[in-house]
C-alpha cells in the first residue's frame, strides 16, 4: 500500500527530532519482493542491445595457433602428477611429438569445422613470430570488412607477461620468443575474436584493452592535429569490434584434474556436449572453488550467452540442459570495446540441471499408461483428489497393469499433485499436460462406457493424502479404460477483476484456462478407420509443449544496465522517500501507542467500528500501522478502514469449496505489507496489492502441509464445534505464525509435525516432530531465543528449540489443561512467559524452565475465540453465549461486553473470532450474525 500524497505533508504524522532515532524498521528484511514476483515472468519482445552492429557479419578466417611443444613442459609451471593431457581429445604422449602436434591441429579445425563449415582455416603449429605474423595479415587481407578468428593455445610456452606478450619460438625450437599484443591487434584489425587457452589469459585481456585505449587515442590526435608525427603514420586499425574469450583471470592457472582435458576451455567451445557429458558423469572433477575452474566473472557490457549461442542442435540442447554454451563462430554482432568471457560452470551438482521452461508429455509414457474411452467426462479437483488418494498399493497395481513404483505412475502422481496446486498458473499448466495425456490415450482406446467418478473410490483407500512434497505416500493412477477420463478440467477460480462496483455477498466464480469446453467435445466419439484426426489448433493441444518464461524472463536481464543504483538505494527516489515516509509513520505508532499501554488500559469497550461483513467472520487480523482490518470467511477476504467506516476490498482467496481459511498473517507489515492466508487443505497463498482500490494479486503460494485433514465444520455451527473440541477431536485446520526479523514461518494445524519455511530461500527448513497424537491449535514463536510454542488440541502446551535435532528438539511440555488449548502465546521480552487459555476457561502462566505453572486462573467456560495483547497486559475471551470478557494479567475483569436489547443496545451474536491490534489497545470481533466490530479503550486515540 503505497502513500498519499497529502499525507507526506501532513504534520500530523512528522516526527520530532528526537524521535528519529528509530532504525528498526530499516534492519528487517522484506519477504517476497524478489523481482520474480513483483514482475511478470515474460522475456522482452524488443531488446535493445546496445552492443549489436546494424549489419549481420560472418567468421569467414580462422587462425589456429598452437603453441604445444609436445614433450617440453614450459619452465614456469609445475604440473600434478598425474596431469590433464587431452588436447583436442587427442593424448599426445601416445605417438610422436610431431604426429601428434599435426594430429590435435587437424583435430582442432574439425571441431571449428563443426560449427562453420564454410570459414578458411589456416593452422600454424609451433610457429614463429613471422609466421604468426604472416598468417594474420593473409588472413585480414582475404577477410576485408568480415570477422576473423585467432585461437591461441599456449599451453607449451611460458605463461604471458605483464607487459602484454604472449610466446612462441624461434626457428630451431631453442628460445621461447615474446610477441606484443600490441602487434597481433595491427596484425589482426577489426573485426577480430581472440580465443586465449593459456593460463593467466586474463593478463592478455588486460593488455589487449591497454593498447585498444592507446590505439583511440592516437587516432584522436591525429584526426585534432594534420601536423602531428602520427598523422604522418599509417593510422593504427580500431579495435572496437572485437571480442575476447579467456580462459581464466590474470592471477589463474588452468586445471590439471586428469579427469579432464588439458584444453578444458577449447572443450567448452567447440564440442560442448562431449565435455557436458563427462563433467556430469565426473562431477567430483568440478571443485567448488571457482578460481580453479578458470571462472571468470563477466564484465557489466557482456552480451547475453542465449544471444550468443549457435542455432544448431547441440547448442539448442545445452540451452535446455541449463548449459550457457558460446559459439564463437555464430552470428555475433557488436560495438565498442567488448570483452566477453565464458563461465564455466562451478556448481558443485555438475553443469546438468533440469530446465523448468519446459513441460511436455510424451506419447510413449502415454501409451503405457493406459488408455480411457469416455471423451466427455469432465473431472473436477475434488475428483482429482479422489484419484490422488484411490486404492491401496496391490489395488492400483492391477488397475495400472505396470509397477506401482514405475517412473510413470511417480509421474501421473506428480501431475495429479499439480494439478491441485494452489497457485493457479501452475494447475493450469498441469491440467494441460493431463489433458494432452488423457487425450492420446482416449485415441488408442476401444470405445466403451466407462465408471461415474464413484468407480474412482470403490477400493478401500488408503491414508488421505494432500498436495505436498511426500509424493510417494499419494494414491491415483493414470488414465485407463474403467476409472478415469480423457478432459480434466481446474475449477478453481481466479480472483475476478473488481474494480469499483459494489460485489455481492459472495464473489462471483471465474474458471481459469482449464475451465474451458474441452477439446473432446467438438469430436465425434467414433472414428473411421483411417481417419488422421484432429488438426491445426487441436492437434497442437494433443502434443502439449507447455513454456513457463522463466528462461525468457531470466535472458532479458543480460541486456539491462547493470551499473543504475537500484531504485531502493537511491536516496532521491521515489520508492526510497515512500519507505522513509512510512518507517516515520511506524515509530510514531509505535510510541504513541506504547505510552497508552504504559499508562494502564482500565476498560476496552467503546465501540468504534460496526460494520456488516459479506461473510461469517473466521479470522481476523488488524494491519500493525494503517487504520486497515482483513476479515476472512470461508473463503474470501474483506477489507475494511475501522477509522473511516469503510469497505476498501472483497477478494476470493481462491481455495476449493471443501476448504475454509483458518489462519492470516501480514508479511512485510512494517513496509510493502503483503496478506499471507492459510487454508485447512495445508495451502498456503500470498496477495498484494489489497485494500488499496487495485485488483489484489496472487504474489505466490504453496503446500505449506501434506497430510491435511479438511474439516467441514462450518463457523455457523459453533455450539457443535466447541461440542468437538471439548472432546480433544480435530478441526484446527491450519495455524501459522511468522517472524519478520527471520523470514522464517511457521505452519502446523491437524499434522503431527511443525513444519518451518524460510521464504527468503523459498523452501523447507525443518520439520519438528510435535510427539503428540492430537492436533497442534496455536502457534507462538520467539526469534530471539529460537523457540516455539504450541497449543495441542489434547491440552498439552509444548515448547520446542528448533536449534536442535529433531528429536531433541521439544524442551518442555506442560500437561495442566484438560480440554483443547484455545490460545498459546510466547511473550517476546528476554524472560517472557508462556500463557495458555484451554476451551474450559482456565488460563496458565508458564516459566520456560519450571515444570509446573507459576499461576492460574478462571475465566469462563465455553470459549470458542481467544487473544493476548502483545504489548498490553490484556487478554479476550468470546464465547458461543454472545459475550466478551477482557481481563488483565491479575485475572481482573476490565470489561465485560454482552449482547444487550434496545435501539441504542450493543448487537453482539455467538463470537467466532476476535484479536488484538498488535499495537494500539484496539479489540476486533467476529460473529455468527456476520457482523465486525471494533472495541477500544477510547473512543479517539489519535
Amino acid at each position: 500500500m503505497k502513500m498519499d500524497s497529502e499525507l507526506l505533508l501532513s504534520p500530523a504524522l512528522c516526527l520530532a527530532e528526537e524521535e528519529e532515532a528509530d532504525m528498526s524498521d530499516w534492519n528487517l528484511p522484506l519477504a517476497f519482493m524478489k523481482k520474480r514476483h513483483s514482475e511478470k515472468i515474460e522475456g522482452s519482445k524488443a531488446l535493445a542491445q546496445s552492443w549489436r552492429m546494424k549489419d549481420r557479419m560472418k567468421t569467414v578466417s580462422v587462425a589456429l595457433v598452437l603453441c604445444l611443444n609436445v614433450g617440453v613442459d614450459p619452465p614456469d609451471v609445475v604440473k600434478t602428477s598425474p596431469c590433464a593431457r587431452l588436447e583436442c581429445w587427442i593424448d599426445p604422449l601416445s605417438m610422436s611429438p610431431q604426429k601428434a602436434l599435426e594430429t590435435i591441429g587437424a583435430n582442432l579445425q574439425k571441431q571449428y569445422e563443426n560449427w562453420q563449415p564454410r570459414a578458411r582455416y589456416k593452422q600454424s603449429l609451433d610457429p614463429t613470430v613471422d609466421e604468426v605474423k604472416k598468417l594474420c595479415t593473409s588472413l585480414r587481407r582475404n577477410a576485408k570488412e568480415e570477422r576473423v578468428l585467432f585461437h591461441y593455445n599456449g599451453h607449451g610456452v611460458p605463461r604471458p607477461t605483464v607487459n602484454g606478450e604472449i610466446w612462441v619460438f624461434n626457428k630451431n625450437y631453442t628460445q621461447y620468443i615474446p610477441l606484443s599484443v600490441y602487434d597481433l591487434q595491427t596484425w589482426m584489425g577489426s573485426p577480430s575474436i581472440f580465443v586465449y587457452d593459456c593460463s593467466n589469459a586474463g593478463i592478455i585481456v588486460k593488455s589487449f584493452k591497454q593498447f585498444a585505449l592507446q590505439r583511440e587515442q592516437e587516432l584522436e590526435v591525429a584526426a585534432i592535429n594534420p601536423n602531428h608525427p602520427l598523422a604522418q603514420m599509417p593510422l593504427p586499425p580500431s579495435m572496437k569490434n572485437c571480442i575476447q574469450l579467456a580462459a581464466c583471470e590474470a592471477s589463474e592457472l588452468l586445471p590439471m584434474n586428469p579427469d579432464l582435458p588439458a584444453d578444458l576451455f577449447t572443450s567448452c567451445l567447440t564440442t560442448p556436449i562431449k565435455i557436458a557429458l563427462l563433467v556430469d558423469c565426473h562431477t567430483s572433477a568440478f571443485p567448488p572453488s571457482p578460481a580453479v575452474l578458470c571462472h571468470v566473472p563477466c564484465v557489466p557490457r557482456s552480451p547475453p550467452p542465449s544471444s550468443l549461442t549457435s542455432d544448431r542442435s547441440a547448442a539448442s540442447f545445452l540451452r535446455q540442459q541449463s548449459i550457457s554454451t558460446f559459439s564463437p563462430l555464430g552470428s555475433v554482432r557488436t560495438g565498442g570495446v567488448l570483452v566477453c568471457f565464458v563461465c564455466l560452470c562451478c556448481l558443485e551438482s555438475g553443469p546438468v540441471a533440469f530446465s523448468p521452461g519446459n513441460l511436455s508429455t510424451s506419447s510413449s509414457a502415454s501409451s503405457t499408461l493406459g488408455s480411457p474411452d469416455n471423451d466427455e467426462y469432465i473431472l473436477s479437483f475434488e475428483t482429482i483428489d479422489k484419484m490422488r488418494r484411490v486404492s491401496s498399493y496391490s489395488s492400483l497395481n492391477s488397475l495400472i497393469g505396470v509397477s506401482f513404483n514405475s517412473v510413470y505412475t511417480q509421474i501421473w502422481r506428480v501431475l495429479l499433485h499439480l494439478a491441485a496446486d494452489p497457485f493457479p498458473e501452475v494447475s493450469d499448466l498441469a491440467m494441460k499436460v493431463l489433458n494432452s495425456i488423457a487425450y492420446k490415450a482416449t485415441m488408442n482406446a476401444r470405445p466403451q462406457r466407462i465408471l461415474d467418478s464413484g468407480s474412482l473410490t470403490q477400493s478401500a483407500p488408503a491414508s488421505p493424502t494432500s498436495k505436498g512434497a511426500h509424493i510417494h505416500q499419494a494414491g491415483g493412477s493414470p488414465p485407463m479404460p474403467s476409472a478415469s477420463s480423457s478432459s480434466l478440467t481446474n475449477e478453481v477460480p481466479k480472483p475476478p477483476t473488481r474494480g469499483g462496483e459494489q460485489p455481492p455477498t459472495r464473489p462471483p466464480y471465474t474458471p481459469t484456462l482449464g475451465g474451458q469446453a474441452p477439446h473432446s467435445h467438438q469430436f465425434p466419439r467414433t472414428r473411421k478407420m483411417f481417419d488422421k484426426g484432429p488438426s491445426g489448433s487441436e492437434q497442437a493441444y494433443m502434443n502439449a509443449n507447455l513454456s513457463t518464461g522463466l528462461c525468457d524472463w531470466s535472458a532479458k536481464y543480460f541486456a539491462q544496465p547493470v551499473m543504475k543504483i537500484p531504485e531502493e538505494h537511491d536516496v532521491e527516489s521515489q520508492v526510497r522517500k515512500e519507505r522513509e515516509w512510512r518507517f516515520l509513520r511506524n515509530a510514531r505508532v509505535r510510541k504513541q501507542s506504547h505510552r497508552i499501554t504504559q499508562r494502564g488500559v482500565t476498560r476496552l469497550d467503546d465501540q468504534i467500528f460496526i460494520n456488516r461483513n459479506p461473510g461469517v467472520p473466521s479470522v481476523v487480523k488488524f494491519h500493525p500501522f494503517n487504520p486497515c482490518i482483513a476479515v476472512a470467511d470461508k473463503d474470501s477476504i474483506c477489507f475494511w478502514d475501522w477509522e473511516k467506516a469503510e469497505r476498501l476490498d472483497y477478494f476470493y482467496n481462491g481455495n476449493p469449496r471443501y476448504t475454509r481459511i483458518t489462519a492470516m498473517e501480514y508479511l512485510n507489515g512494517h513496509d510493502y505489507s503483503l496478506l499471507l492466508t492459510a487454508t485447512d487443505d495445508g495451502a498456503l497463498r500470498i496477495w498484494k496489492n489489497f485494500a488499496d482500490q487495485r485488483n489484489p494479486e496472487m504474489v505466490t503460494a504453496w503446500q505449506g502441509l501434506s497430510d491435511m485433514l479438511p474439516t467441514t465444520r462450518g463457523l455457523a455451527r459453533r455450539v457443535s464445534i466447541y461440542l468437538d473440541r471439548s472432546k480433544g477431536q480435530g478441526g484446527a485446520g491450519m495455524v501459522v505464525d511468522w517472524e519478520q526479523e527471520t523470514g522464517l514461518l511457521m505452519t502446523s494445524g491437524d499434522v503431527r509435525v511443525i513444519r518451518i519455511w524460510d521464504t527468503e530461500r523459498e523452501m523447507k527448513v525443518q520439520d519438528i516432530p510435535t510427539g503428540a497424537d492430537s492436533c497442534v491449535t496455536s502457534l507462538s514463536c520467539d526469534s530471539q531465543r529460537s523457540l516455539i510454542a504450541a497449543g495441542l488440541g489434547d491440552g498439552s502446551v509444548r515448547l520446542y528449540d528448533r536449534r536442535m535435532g529433531a528429536n531433541e528438539c521439544r524442551v518442555m511440555t506442560y500437561r495442566e489443561h484438560s480440554s483443547w488449548v484455545v490460545k498459546a502465546h510466547l511473550q517476546k521480552q528476554t524472560d517472557g512467559k508462556i500463557i495458555s487459555v484451554s476451551v474450559d476457561g482456565d488460563v496458565r502462566f508458564f516459566e520456560l524452565r519450571s515444570p509446573d505453572s507459576v499461576n492460574v486462573l478462571q475465566t469462563v467456560k465455553g470459549l470458542t475465540a481467544l487473544d493476548i495483547h502483545p504489548q498490553a497486559n490484556l487478554f479476550a475471551c468470546g464465547s458461543m453465549n454472545q459475550f466478551i470478557a477482557v481481563y488483565n494479567s491479575n485475572g481482573d475483569v476490565i470489561s465485560n461486553i454482552k449482547y444487550y436489547d434496545g435501539f441504542m443496545g450493543q448487537r453482539i451474536g455467538a463470537i467466532s473470532c476476535l484479536a488484538f491490534h498488535p499495537y494500539w489497545p484496539h479489540l476486533a470481533v467476529g460473529s455468527n450474525d456476520y457482523y465486525m466490530s471494533i472495541y477500544s479503550a477510547e473512543k479517539r486515540l489519535r
